[in-house]
Parts: C-alpha cells; structure tokens; sequence
C-alpha cells in the first residue's frame, strides 16, 4: 500500500481505493478474548475500521463535513464524491 500511495504514477493513484467505516465505539462489538459476529464482517469489508466515541462521531462529521478546514477540504471531497447520490451537507 505505502508503495501506492507514495507513487508518481497517476494511473496506479487513480485506481487505488482505500475503503474506510467510521463506527461508534460500543462495547458489543469485542471482548477481549472475541470479536462480535458483526465486527468480523465489517472487518472484512473494509481496509480500515475507525472506532469513535460519540463525541469523536459528532466531533468528525462537524469538522471534516460540515465545517471543513483548508486542510481537510480535500477530504471533504473525497467523501463526498464516493456516494452516487446527492448529499446535501
């Protein structure tokens, strides 16, 4: 992956998708010993699993949707322009 990212090759960025879930960090979801059915599918769905509080939640969709900096307005974009509908923030 870090070979990807750190390419030159338009082409090779321009195909790589890196998917990402952002859930809520609820204590249903493992124990220390296992990982709740549902996690394991969500762990095989995507690359990355964020785990965040509600505040953490709350806290990403205001700052990085919402209210965007300079900084994260790239990322803004990207979020957005992976939905086929329209979203209307």
């Amino acid at each position: 992956m870090e070979e990807i990212i750190y390419s030159n090759d338009k082409e090779l960025l321009r195909r790589f998708i890196v998917t990402v879930d952002v859930v809520c960090n609820r204590g249903n979801w493992l124990t220390s010993e296992n990982q709740n059915k549902e996690l394991k599918v969500l762990a095989q769905s995507y690359d990355w699993l964020l785990f965040l509080t509600d505040n953490g939640l709350a806290e990403f969709i205001e700052k990085l949707l919402f209210k965007p900096t300079k900084e994260f307005a790239p990322i803004r974009k990207a979020f957005i322009s992976s939905y086929t509908i329209t979203l209307k923030f």
